[in-house]
C-alpha cells in the first residue's frame, strides 16, 4: 500500500465522520399464538414469549430449549423476552439490560450470554464511538462485570495497538487478510454492514494490508501501518458483533 500517511488520514477521517450500520432495523413483535406451553418464538424469530398455566409469564426468569440448547430469558412487564435490538445481515448483537438491581447480557434472539461480546457500531458524537462497537464482558451467570469490560474497552480504543489486546482476548477462529483492492471487496463484504463509510474508502486506497479476525461473539478488524523505518504496526478500525453469513 503507498502513500501510506495519505491513506490512513483519509480512512480515519472518513470513519469519524459517518460511520453507521447499513439497514438496521427492529422486528415487530408478531406472533401467530398457537402454543400450549413453553417458549413461543415471533413470526420473524427474535422475540419471545413463554406459557405457563395457559398464561403468557411475565416479570419472571425462565430456562428454555433451543436447538438442543438451554437458555435463560426474562420476560418483562409485556411479557416479552428482554433482548437486544435485532439487525438485518444475522448481525447477533448484544444488550446490556437491568433486572431488578443487576445487570445482564442478552444477545437479540434474548438469550441471556456470558463471555466476553460486542456491539454492533453506532453514529455517535464523536469519531471514536461512531468507529468501533463497544466490548461487554459478563460472567458465567450473565452478570455485567464493569472491571473486566473497562479493561477491553481501555485497549480496544481507536487506533491502539491489536497486539496489546489480542494477549487479553486470545487466539481467534480465524482471521481474513488482504493487501491490495483487488479482493477486498469479496473478502470483506461483511464490513460494509458494519461501517459502510469506512468499507467504501477502503476499497479505494491501497495500504500494507487490512485484516479480519472472528472470535465466537466478536469480531475485530485492523490495519497495518508502516511508520517510517520502523516494522509495520498493526491498528484496530473496528469492533463488532460477529457476523452470521
Amino acid at each position: 500500500m503507498k502513500n501510506f500517511k495519505r491513506i490512513i488520514a483519509v480512512a480515519l477521517t472518513a470513519a469519524m465522520v459517518a460511520a453507521i450500520p447499513a439497514a438496521a432495523a427492529t422486528e415487530k413483535a408478531t406472533f401467530n399464538g398457537y402454543t400450549k406451553s413453553g417458549l413461543e418464538r415471533s413470526v420473524n424469530g427474535f422475540a419471545a414469549r413463554y406459557k405457563e398455566n395457559g398464561k403468557y409469564v411475565k416479570r419472571v426468569w425462565k430456562k428454555a430449549k433451543e436447538y438442543g440448547t438451554t437458555y435463560w430469558f426474562y420476560f418483562d412487564s409485556n411479557t416479552l423476552c428482554v433482548r437486544a435490538k435485532a439487525y438485518k445481515n444475522w448481525v447477533n448483537n448484544v444488550a446490556c439490560k437491568s433486572i431488578g438491581s443487576k445487570y445482564y447480557g442478552f444477545d437479540m434472539y434474548g438469550h441471556r450470554v456470558s463471555g466476553v461480546w460486542a456491539t454492533v457500531p453506532m453514529p455517535g458524537k464523536n469519531g471514536m464511538t461512531s468507529i468501533s462497537g463497544k466490548f461487554w464482558v459478563f460472567d458465567e451467570d450473565g452478570q455485567y462485570n464493569k472491571g473486566k469490560t473497562k479493561k477491553l474497552r481501555a485497549l480496544s480504543e481507536y487506533l491502539d495497538r491489536f497486539d496489546a489486546l489480542k494477549k487479553v482476548i486470545g487466539a481467534e477462529n480465524e482471521m481474513e487478510e488482504t493487501t491490495g483492492t483487488q479482493d477486498f471487496y469479496a473478502t470483506f463484504g461483511p464490513l460494509r454492514n458494519i461501517a459502510v463509510n469506512l468499507f467504501n474508502t477502503l476499497l479505494n486506497t491501497e495500504g500494507k494490508y487490512i485484516r479480519r479476525y472472528v472470535y465466537d461473539t466478536f469480531e475485530v478488524y485492523t490495519i497495518g501501518i508502516k511508520q517510517g523505518k520502523r516494522n509495520v504496526v498493526e491498528r484496530i478500525i473496528a469492533v463488532t458483533a460477529v457476523s452470521k453469513y
